[in-house]
């Protein structure tokens, strides 16, 4: 008796951005959803990502990228646009863990706007504040995950990352079974 396939297509509101995976996405949803940070890492589907992540180059080529951040009230100055000083507490977020200060950035001006439009932070009259980064990438090892995994389909990496995306707080509320921020914190760390 052979095992039932399915494809799954999914698109992201905010971006636009299009991929399909199949039975790799619902092995990464259950893993997802693991309450514990021993059992995520212990977790037979962790293997089979690092594997795909190790089998594949995702180094970036470049010498620099460029990057983009954006905030809605208006910055002392440039310097004012990075992230927190550690001094403050910083909130756990999607790929932080409470008080790790991180600079999110973006690849497009497009991502900056469309994450306040899908965080809702944005009252009318308000102006984005828009900074850009070039990153030097002679010290760096960065990997770029963001074409292949869309280019790829049925990847574990592709399904990683969208429940990355996917992750919340506690407050959200919704009747898909979104896994917590406890998954997208372990895959950054």
């Amino acid at each position: 008796m052979s095992k039932a396939s399915a494809t799954i297509s999914f698109e992201f509101a905010s971006t636009g951005c299009f991929f399909t995976c199949g039975e790799e996405f619902n092995e990464v949803c259950k893993w997802s959803k693991y309450p514990t940070l021993r059992a995520l890492l212990n977790h037979p589907t962790k293997k089979k990502f690092i594997k795909e992540l190790r089998d594949n180059d995702i180094t970036c080529c470049e010498k620099s990228l460029c990057f983009f951040r954006g905030r809605t009230d208006k910055p002392a100055s440039s310097r004012n646009m990075g992230p927190a000083p550690r001094k403050y507490c910083v909130p756990g977020g999607r790929y932080n863990k409470i008080y790790q200060s991180v600079l999110y950035l973006s690849n497009s001006i497009f991502g900056v706007e469309q994450e306040f439009v899908k965080n809702k932070k944005l009252r009318p009259g308000d102006m984005i504040y828009i900074q850009e980064y070039n990153m030097p990438l002679a010290n760096l090892n960065i990997g770029n995950l963001s074409l292949w995994y869309l280019e790829t389909p049925n990847s574990y990496v592709g399904a990683v990352m969208t429940h990355c995306e996917l992750s919340k707080d506690n407050d959200r509320t919704s009747d898909y079974p979104y896994p917590s921020y406890l998954f997208s914190q372990t895959i950054a760390g």
